[in-house]
C-alpha cells in the first residue's frame, strides 16, 4: 500500500479511502432505515454502542449492518498495521541514513 503525501502534510493511502468508504456505507444504510445518530461524534465508542442497540425489522437487515460495521474495524486494524510498518520502515531508514557519511565511494591506494 502506497502513502501518498498531500500538500498539507497529510498522509493517505487506499486503505484510508477504503476506510472512508466503510463509514459512509454504514451511514447510508442507517439513513435508509431512518436511523441518525442522537450524539454529538461519530465512530466514538458510544457511537459503537448505540450501533449494537439499533433495531431493525429483519434479520437480514442487521447481518447487513454487522457486517459493514465488521468492514469499518478491518479497514482500523489494517490502517493500524500499515501505520506500524512505515514507522518501523522509517526507522530503519533513517538509521541507515545515519551510517551514510562513513561509506566509501572508492579507495585510492
Amino acid at each position: 500500500m502506497l502513502y501518498i503525501l498531500t500538500n498539507d502534510g497529510t498522509q493517505k493511502t487506499g486503505s484510508f479511502d477504503a476506510k472512508r468508504r466503510a463509514k459512509q456505507r454504514v451511514i447510508s444504510f442507517l439513513l435508509r432505515h431512518n436511523f441518525i445518530y442522537p450524539g454529538k461524534k461519530p465512530w466514538s465508542k458510544t457511537y459503537f454502542i448505540w450501533l449494537g442497540k439499533v433495531e431493525l425489522k429483519h434479520p437480514a437487515q442487521k447481518i447487513t449492518l454487522q457486517e459493514y460495521i465488521e468492514v469499518v474495524h478491518e479497514c482500523s486494524e489494517r490502517l493500524a498495521r500499515l501505520s506500524e510498518q512505515i514507522s518501523l520502515a522509517v526507522e530503519e531508514w533513517r538509521r541507515l541514513q545515519r551510517l551514510r557519511p562513513f561509506r566509501l565511494y572508492g579507495v585510492f591506494l
